[in-house]
């Protein structure tokens, strides 16, 4: 059930990202909104458009080397290990009976778990991070795009330290840094947008 459960996020995920991609062969972003009238209660539908500029195809760019490094870089090592082990999807962390079954030595058991645990860690870290990021990035795409390079350093130097030892995958630990800017940079937006709406009906 859980392994049915990710793959159909990730087919949403594909489909959501699909969607994105045309919007942007158009160099439009069409963005449907909801008002409520505060004296009718009633909800009026209508449209407003985001120029999308230079700076948004850095973030873009961000976003697509932070896709191909979960995807690729996180996915292959996994790929690699399976077969040297003999752990087949859809297990993802042996039990001691598959382990006594397929012979394996406690090194490969923990090779394979610190390989397995890079590609998942990163996919529970992503499962948050991405609403923020997108938010931040069609707001403030450049600044968003720095911190995007700057999680997808982090990211990577935490995979390097983990395929060597759970104990060492600190070592790319700033990446929370950014990613705690971009939190902040959310809900900075999210305030002058309610302190703006609050000016213009005062």
């Amino acid at each position: 059930m859980c392994i049915l459960t990710v793959n159909f996020m990730r087919a949403r995920a594909i489909d959501w990202l699909v969607g994105v991609v045309c919007q942007i062969v158009t160099f439009r972003w069409a963005a449907v909104f909801a008002v409520q009238n505060r004296r009718t209660g009633l909800l009026a539908m209508g449209r407003t458009t985001i120029d999308l500029t230079e700076e948004h195809g850095w973030f873009f760019l961000s976003v697509l080397a932070l896709v191909l490094q979960q995807a690729l870089v996180f996915v292959i090592p996994v790929s690699i290990k399976r077969r040297k082990t003999g752990i087949k999807p859809p297990v993802l962390y042996p039990t001691d009976s598959l382990i006594k079954e397929l012979k394996l030595s406690k090194e490969d058991v923990e090779k394979y778990l610190c390989t397995q645990r890079v590609h998942q860690n990163n996919v529970e870290f992503l499962v948050t991070f991405w609403p923020v990021y997108f938010l931040c990035g069609l707001v403030d795409p450049l600044s968003s795009a720095y911190a995007g390079a700057v999680v997808f350093a982090g990211r990577m130097f935490t995979a390097i330290g983990y395929w060597h030892g759970a104990n060492k995958r600190v070592i790319g630990a700033w990446f929370h840094i950014p990613e705690y800017y971009l939190y902040f940079t959310l809900g900075k937006i999210s305030y002058n947008l309610i302190t703006s709406a609050a000016g213009s009906t005062a």
